[in-house]
């Protein structure tokens, strides 16, 4: 039952989805445009939510899977699950937030916002910050975090 290498490589596969999470969040204005920030902006909900949704969607369909075995082994019944039979609820949760998350990156998307920090005597800027502006996306994000659990 372990060796089940179609969920282990979607596992593996979607922690590296997530782990490529942090690559956008290290683009600030002085590497790209305010445009490419924007993008990066944009990018770190798809990166974070399709790779949790991979991994734990994989781990839960894998233990499905041994769920089924189990309760017939308990009837006498012998049954092949294939992957796929266990694969539906693994691409309807994938499907449900890649919907979410395309209608939120087509009606609100988070945007790159420069903040300053300091100015001088003449109100000139001395120390700027950029950060991603998420606010207009929290009910989208809040949607897929909901998914997701």
């Amino acid at each position: 039952l372990a060796s089940q290498p179609f969920f282990l490589h979607i596992i593996c596969v979607g922690a590296m989805v997530m782990a490529c999470t942090i690559i956008p969040m290290s683009i600030d204005h002085g590497l790209v445009s305010l445009e490419g920030c924007t993008r990066a902006c944009i990018s770190i909900p798809w990166l974070g939510a399709m790779g949790f949704s991979m991994t734990v969607s994989a781990l839960f369909t894998k233990t499905h899977r041994i769920n089924i075995l189990l309760n017939n082994a308990n009837r006498l019944h012998r049954i092949k699950v294939t992957a796929w039979d266990v694969a539906k609820p693994m691409m309807f949760l994938l499907s449900v937030n890649s919907i979410v998350l395309s209608v939120m990156t087509a009606l609100s998307p988070p945007a790159y916002e420069m903040i300053v920090e300091r100015t001088d005597s003449f109100d000139r800027p001395t120390d700027i910050r950029g950060q991603c502006n998420f606010s207009d996306s929290y009910a989208y994000i809040g949607s897929v975090c909901a998914v997701n659990l």
